[in-house]
Order: structure tokens, then sequence, then C-alpha cells
């Protein structure tokens, strides 16, 4: 599971242990929406106006790959469409 942070954090949890697996921090502002992609990719939108994208086939290897800028608002919802 992925959770989205205030502190500007994504988490990706074991949900059996109820323990954090890892931390994800790019973004800057408070992360408001995540989602999980296909082909091991997770999107996250923040409030400092990026959509960004990591790789998450192997919770150990996770990784940041990308991102989107936009100049004119934050991100609260997330739509992945393949």
């Amino acid at each position: 599971m992925a959770s989205a942070s205030k502190d500007a954090t994504i988490r990706i949890w074991n949900t059996t242990r109820r323990e954090v697996l890892l931390v994800l921090s790019q973004h800057t502002a408070p992360v408001m929406t995540i989602k999980w992609g296909g082909k091991g990719l997770i999107y996250s939108g923040s409030r400092d106006k990026t959509v960004k994208v990591w790789s998450a086939a192997d919770v150990k290897k996770t990784k940041f790959l990308f991102f989107f800028f936009f100049f004119f608002q934050s991100f609260h919802t997330l739509s992945v469409s393949f």
C-alpha cells in the first residue's frame, strides 16, 4: 500500500506488519493524491504543482523517474488511463 502525506512524502507500507518499507521524498509541498499505475508505476500529485512518476516494480528498487510541472494549480486528484 502507498500513502500520501502532508510532510511531502509518500510511504510504501507492509500492511501485514503495519510498518513502513520505504519513504519517497521528491516533492516540496504536501502530497495530496497518489495512484498506483500500470507496469509498476506510482503517480503522485502535490501542492508543489507537480505530478511525479515513480518506478515501483520492486519496493527495494523504487526510484523517482520523471515529473510534470503545471504553472496554474496544485493537484488534489489523479486519474491514470492506459
